[in-house]
């Protein structure tokens, strides 16, 4: 469940206190015995190319779907879970469907199909209500805006973005953490747990992530946190965060949380050309810059 309420668009956010922030070092890999000569140069992130990734892979963990066009759309269980629906699945309780709609409505290509939903939308987006009365129809009219071209798609990468990508990267103190992976996770992490600082969300995760750093722990990713007084490899924190977002999260994310697992046994940690992760069912999924993700089984 998403603990960041979000009405009629905007986006309250509380971000993760100051003393959970770690700090980053790259090391130098000819002169540190601890870094592996096969350890990634850092320095030659193709950004656009893990961005390109990173969205595709949140797409496909949050959507179970190949599908790229944020058509997907369902109801949560029960009538009080609202609808989900699109890339990050945003919910008409928590009010991000109907910020996405708001920037669609004000598209050239808006095709009226929210008009009638939207005074619905907008007062359980403000109750914070999981009800579905009166929204018969929301599936119908997602599912038509993203089938009316490709702007409904980078509508909900732009809104996708700026409420719960950049506020993870600064929740993370971003840009502290440099792999990514580890940006990927917690923009993951923001969505499907919440941006905050309180039970499972984000900021509280992270924190719980370094109260248990009490010690160097060296590793050979060829990226270091500075966590207090303390130096961390930055795949072994990233590692250490995840264990403890399952601890806390229960089977909230869980097939996200093995897919990155998996990335991290491969090293993959850049995000370019292609990844390989195994799914929730157990299928090799490939994505590609600039590519849609297929099932390589």
């Amino acid at each position: 469940m998403k603990l960041t309420v979000l009405a009629a668009g905007a986006a309250f956010l509380l971000l993760g206190s100051a003393a959970a922030a770690p700090t980053t070092t790259t090391k130098n890999k000819n002169n540190d015995s601890n870094d592996s000569d096969n350890a990634p140069d850092l320095d030659k992130i193709d950004y656009k190319c893990a961005g390109n990734i990173n969205y595709q892979l949140i797409n496909y963990l949050n959507t179970n779907s190949l599908n790229r066009t944020g058509a997907t759309c369902y109801k949560g269980n029960g009538d009080k879970s609202g609808y989900t629906a699109g890339i990050v699945n945003f919910s008409t309780q928590y009010g991000d469907a109907l910020g996405v709609i708001s920037l669609y409505a004000k598209d050239p290509t808006y095709n009226k199909e929210f008009d009638a939903l939207i005074p619905t939308l907008q007062k359980y987006a403000q109750e914070t209500s999981g009800s579905v009365e009166g929204l018969d129809k929301f599936c119908d009219a997602w599912e038509s805006a993203a089938n009316n071209g490709r702007a409904f798609y980078e509508i909900q990468v732009k809104y996708a973005r700026e409420n719960y990508d950049k506020p993870a990267q600064l929740a993370a103190r971003y840009p502290r953490l440099r792999f990514p992976i580890s940006k990927s996770v917690v923009f993951d992490t923001a969505v499907t747990n919440g941006l905050g600082d309180e039970g499972n969300s984000l900021g509280a995760l992270i924190a719980a992530t370094n109260s248990t750093i009490t010690a160097d722990d060296s590793g050979d990713s060829g990226s270091t946190l500075a966590v207090g007084k303390f130096s961390i490899d930055e795949i072994k924190w990233l590692t250490k965060f995840l264990d403890i977002r399952e601890e806390k999260s229960g089977d909230n994310g869980k097939g996200h949380i093995a897919a990155y697992r998996s990335l991290i046994d491969r090293k993959a940690y850049m995000f370019d050309g292609t990844i390989e992760f195994i799914d929730s069912n157990s299928k090799k999924i490939q994505i590609s810059c600039n590519k849609a993700a297929e099932s390589t089984s």
